[in-house]
């Protein structure tokens, strides 16, 4: 038995239940008990109430809900009712702005670099050559260039060079001293350059 003076009923929000109240699981079987974004699920002071799995549009959804609010997400946030992308020093995060904020040139349209912009990182500890299993399935999927299916076409991400056969990049980071680069032990190659061993359809274009 809880005492009602010790007892917080928002608790309860963070478990997410389907129409019949029945806990939602993950692909995993797993329960959903940190649904911490649930907090206009049923009510707000606008009317505007959200419910979408996507967290990126769940965040959109919720600066809609609260008036006087700001969300960071990506692109697909904006697209939600009642919300607007926001001007940063004169700039607006169109797709051109944004891709001349994250490669350093400006392509056609772009007026000025959008201060927010920020990349999109997929990493590996043991090397791309050396992941096996659902791990390697999902890495292809995110780097498979080919026949115009760059994964963020579909998610709200801005491509990095505006075209679907180039918009995975392989990035190489510099150590302290800012003389080798720490991508290539990883990658398994002992040659200058960056993961110039992956094979595909792992990206073997480097960008600094």
């Amino acid at each position: 038995v809880f005492s009602p003076g010790n007892t917080d009923g928002r608790a309860y929000n963070l478990y997410v239940r389907d129409s019949a109240g029945n806990l939602l699981v993950d692909g995993e079987g797993l329960a959903a008990i940190g649904a911490w974004s649930r907090i206009h699920s049923s009510a707000s002071i606008t009317g505007v109430t959200c419910k979408v799995a996507d967290a990126t549009q769940q965040i959109g959804c919720l600066v809609g809900a609260s008036p006087c609010s700001i969300g960071f997400a990506g692109h697909s946030a904006d697209q939600q009712a009642h919300t607007q992308t926001l001007l940063v020093d004169n700039s607006l995060p169109t797709v051109a702005n944004v891709q001349f904020a994250t490669t350093g040139t400006a392509p056609p349209g772009a007026t000025i670099k959008y201060p927010l912009s920020r990349k999109l990182y997929f990493n590996t500890i043991v090397g791309w050559d050396n992941v096996t299993g659902p791990e390697l399935g999902l890495a292809k999927c995110m780097a498979d260039n080919a026949g115009g299916t760059f994964f963020g076409n579909s998610g709200g991400v801005v491509g990095m060079r505006g075209s679907a056969s180039s918009e995975v990049v392989a990035q190489g980071f510099f150590d302290t001293v800012g003389g080798v680069t720490s991508c290539e032990p990883a990658c398994g190659n002992t040659v200058a350059g960056v993961c110039t061993g992956n094979s595909a359809p792992f990206p073997t274009t480097k960008v600094w």
